[in-house]
């Protein structure tokens, strides 16, 4: 189930990024002495922008749906707050995801209501952006990275100049800077710090139930292990012979943390290794294809 996780965790940064963009197009678009583009042709843009941002949302639920290491319910995913797993910042994300849909609504329905009333409607994607920024920053399980935190902060900070250029009565290109630097400042002094090693693998013992995958000289041992908490348990082994010529180990707790590591040895009956700082031990027994056993972190 690896690659639903990362399919989640692309399509939710891709989907801030093209909001964030779509935002922007809309600014401009209602401060039209700023554009050089003709209206149309933003206009085009803007609505282009806005259904792939549907498209990588829809990706991202879905992904989030699918994934196994942190299972989420159709009803967590759709009533804000009630997940078991950072309950605020995926709370945040729903909020985001159903103003959006919201919002989509108008949108089909513009030429049956005044105009009025789909403009003030419109002012709703502003509180999509806030609530999707604050999801990203505190859900993000990448968001200690660099790449992310230069799309995260210089997102923030293309809507903030955008809105700060759209509603400065005076210097809008002062004020549009001025806005930028404060706000990817602030989105990025949001998200927590990165946990020490000992800290961002923590100690675990439970039953894990896994299945094995070989592809050529590839051979993959993916699962979950269920204690405290679940955790996604991942090893691939590059095997020519009967040797073990490359090796990784991945962890990762449903708390958000995760780990790499390598393994010192395996076999039918188990492997060690370790990860995060800490030793790992599997001992397990095989029946074709599927793996069942115990994990210990220490």
């Amino acid at each position: 189930m690896s690659a639903v996780w990362y399919a989640a965790r692309a399509a939710g940064l891709l989907s801030y990024v093209l909001l964030s963009a779509g935002a922007v197009l809309g600014l401009l678009m209602s401060r039209r002495s700023s554009l050089r583009w003709p209206k149309f042709a933003v206009e085009e843009v803007h609505r282009f922008v806005t259904i792939l941002t549907g498209v990588f949302l829809a990706i991202h639920v879905g992904a989030v749906l699918l994934d196994s290491v942190v299972p989420f319910s159709v009803g967590q995913v759709l009533v804000p707050f009630s997940a078991s797993y950072r309950p605020f910042a995926t709370g945040l994300g729903t909020v985001a995801l159903e103003l959006l849909l919201a919002v989509a609504l108008t949108n089909l329905v513009r030429r049956r209501i005044p105009h009025r009333l789909w403009r003030r409607a419109h002012y709703l994607t502003f509180g999509v952006w806030l609530a999707a920024t604050v999801h990203g920053a505190l859900a993000g399980t990448d968001r200690h990275d660099a790449l992310f935190l230069l799309l995260y902060g210089g997102s923030a900070a293309a809507v903030a100049a955008a809105a700060a250029a759209r509603f400065a009565p005076e210097n809008p290109q002062r004020v549009a800077i001025g806005a930028a630097a404060a706000t990817a400042g602030l989105v990025l002094a949001m998200i927590p710090q990165a946990a020490p090693a000992s800290s961002a693998s923590p100690s675990f013992s439970g039953d894990l139930s896994a299945t094995v995958e070989q592809q050529g000289q590839l051979v993959s041992v993916v699962g979950t292990a269920s204690g405290t908490q679940q955790v996604g348990f991942r090893v691939d082994l590059v095997v020519a012979g009967n040797q073990v010529q490359q090796s990784e180990l991945q962890l990762r707790y449903a708390s958000g943390a995760s780990c790499r590591g390598t393994v010192d040895d395996v076999g039918d009956t188990g492997l060690s290794g370790t990860c995060g700082g800490r030793s790992v031990e599997a001992s397990w027994s095989l029946a074709g294809s599927s793996v069942s056993g115990r994990l210990d972190v220490a």
